[in-house]
């Protein structure tokens, strides 16, 4: 089943309070993309627009969580204690809409965007097995237009 972030959700810097501990029993993996990447004109900005998402992701998930750049442009993120798919889903729309602030970028003041897909973690299931269908969702999320969350079912 897919299922698509239809809510607005508060940058993290804008919460009154950081996200706390999580306790649920499942894990979820998110695939960010980083949108128009190739469009960066040199490698350095390249570099620096990653360091932003990758600084947005690091303020929003725990320390319990993993995060991995595994190409240029490409974040996962192996999301632990996730009580729902809801749940791995209102991070990943919380780093979305992070990451859509306004900033000073590489090339001036600008915004970056991101798509995220995002699925459960089965039981007793190796990460790189469940990945492709993260990165499934991602290219549903990119193919509609980009700066969205979706979420596959495994």
């Amino acid at each position: 089943m897919l299922q698509q972030d239809t809510t607005s959700h508060p940058a993290p810097e804008t919460r009154a309070t950081p996200p706390g501990p999580r306790t649920g029993g499942s894990a979820a993996i998110a695939i960010c993309h980083l949108d128009n990447y190739h469009y960066a004109s040199t490698h350095e900005q390249l570099e620096l627009d990653m360091a932003k998402v990758a600084g947005v992701i690091g303020a929003t998930i725990t320390a319990d969580d993993t995060c991995t750049a595994i190409e240029p442009g490409t974040f996962m993120i192996e999301l632990r204690h996730i009580a729902s798919i809801d749940a791995a889903m209102d991070v990943a729309a919380a780093i979305r809409s992070a990451v859509a602030e306004p900033a000073h970028l590489a090339h001036g003041r600008g915004r970056l965007t991101i798509s995220i897909g995002v699925t459960e973690r089965l039981q007793g299931e190796w990460l790189e097995h469940g990945r492709p269908r993260a990165e499934r969702a991602m290219d549903y999320a990119r193919r509609a237009g980009g700066n969205r969350v979706y979420a596959l079912a495994p």
